[in-house]
């Protein structure tokens, strides 16, 4: 952690590079991204509950990530602030190879790795990673650059960063998303929940007695340009004040220069404390419905029982009776 904040203090102080090469300026900015990636990694995801009895050394462990963060916010917030990041927005858009949403012909697709820093025309490469690795750590700040900046652009170079955006970059920054929001929940033990990128958004889903949960992340066609994301529920469950709150949540995350894929994990997370707190059904022992996949939604007043309502009705029906089937007290229709 301390390394981490040793090149928080020396990546500080942008400034130094006001009479820099341009290129000089973008490879700040992609190690900016690196040691953004590095704080996020110290970030534990258990204490984001403000409500949780904290003990002693998670509250220090608390404070010394709050404490990256603000870090990390500061130098970001220098860093848009100035007329260095303008400047140099303006010079990636140029340096992207142009191409349109119709055109038939496009370019090559881009390496979109560091060793793309050392080919031949690292003068267009430089640009196109940077943009790929703001796109991952700071897709907020990327969406403000743009907006910000369209006015100086001419209109085919905004459409041309557009279309490549959607050709090139959308995809790749989505799938890393998912990768690193899977090695996380991998690492705590979270296999239950698996996140796989189509071709309208990402899918996250837990498997909750044999009945797939899932919750479908919708981006823009030219996401990180625009980070517009919504969320479909498709589990009778959620209620959608839920949703809702995810969805503010990310919104939030974003503009606090936390990545997306965090908030993938958070709300993993949530899913699976939302269900790990329920009981199954005491007549198909089952959380979710096998066909409804609806929650016990009807309980006993006279024992701790809950069932769910179709499950209960089955049972009086059969039992020719409307006795509770743990208790056999009467339940109230």
């Amino acid at each position: 952690m301390n390394s981490v904040l040793q090149a928080l203090q020396r990546l500080a102080n942008p400034a130094q590079f006001e009479n820099a090469a341009v290129e000089k300026l973008l490879l700040y900015l992609i190690i900016v991204c690196y040691e953004a990636d590095a704080i996020t990694q110290t970030e534990d995801l258990s204490h984001e509950d403000e409500q949780a009895e904290l003990s002693d050394e998670a509250r220090a462990a608390q404070f010394e990530t709050q404490t990256l963060f603000d870090g990390l916010n500061s130098l970001v917030s220098t860093l848009f602030s100035t007329e260095l990041l303008p400047n140099a927005f303006t010079t990636i858009v140029r340096r992207i190879p142009q191409t349109s949403l119709t055109s038939k012909s496009r370019p090559a697709y881009p390496d979109l790795s560091p060793m793309a820093l050392f080919q031949a025309d690292w003068e267009s490469q430089i640009a196109i990673y940077t943009l790929y690795r703001l796109g991952i750590s700071f897709p907020a700040q990327l969406q403000y650059l743009f907006i910000n900046n369209v006015n100086g652009l001419s209109q085919q170079r905004v459409m041309s960063l557009r279309a490549y955006t959607h050709f090139y970059l959308t995809k790749p920054v989505l799938l890393e998303n998912v990768k690193r929001a899977t090695q996380i929940l991998q690492k705590e033990d979270l296999e239950d929940v698996t996140i796989d990128t189509k071709s309208d958004g990402i899918y996250m889903q837990l498997m909750i007695d044999m009945t797939p949960v899932v919750v479908h992340f919708v981006f823009s066609d030219y996401y990180p340009l625009d980070i517009s994301i919504l969320i479909h529920n498709q589990n009778s469950f959620l209620r959608a004040a839920s949703v809702e709150k995810w969805q503010v949540m990310i919104r939030k995350r974003l503009s606090n220069n936390r990545p997306f894929y965090m908030s993938m994990v958070l709300i993993a997370k949530s899913l699976l404390h939302h269900v790990s707190n329920l009981e199954p059904c005491p007549i198909c022992y089952c959380v979710l419905h096998p066909s409804t996949h609806s929650l016990p939604d009807r309980n006993c007043s006279h024992c701790v029982g809950r069932f769910h309502s179709s499950c209960l009705t089955t049972w009086f029906k059969n039992s020719q009776s409307h006795n509770c089937p743990l208790c056999r007290q009467p339940i109230a229709l």
